[in-house]
């Protein structure tokens, strides 16, 4: 398990009170873009398939986003919105630009959110 992390240097400048001179201090500070991610060793793990026929291997380290990324890819189907239901009013559906009576084959963007919220949600549980 592997942990990176960027550190950079801030520099304040404050006034000294005595003289009225600007007086400029390094203070480290953890980088914005990066955060400390925890890793997962899956090696030895396998995920059931889309219709649960066959097992999947996991092979080395996950965090959270690509562990659900990975789920996302081998659960979720790819789907024309305008046989859902719910494809009328859907923030997820995209419109197909050769035909406006039908939708984009996309994955659902609804079990999409929910399965990266979820993972996001338990990966610390693990």
């Amino acid at each position: 398990m592997t942990n990176k992390i960027q550190i950079k240097k801030e520099v304040y400048i404050t006034r000294n009170s005595l003289d009225g001179n600007f007086i400029g201090k390094e203070k480290p500070i953890l980088a914005a873009n990066t955060k400390k991610r925890k890793m997962m060793e899956l090696s030895k793990f396998t995920i059931l398939d889309i219709y649960g026929v066959e097992r999947i291997p996991l092979s080395g380290e996950y965090t959270a986003e690509s562990l659900s990324e990975t789920f996302i890819e081998n659960w979720i189907p790819y789907y024309e919105c305008h046989q859902c239901g719910r494809g009328d009013y859907c923030k997820y559906a995209k419109p197909h630009p050769a035909n406006p009576d039908r939708s984009e084959d996309i994955q659902c963007g609804v079990a999409v959110d929910s399965l990266r919220n979820f993972v996001k949600a338990t990966f610390g549980i693990l």
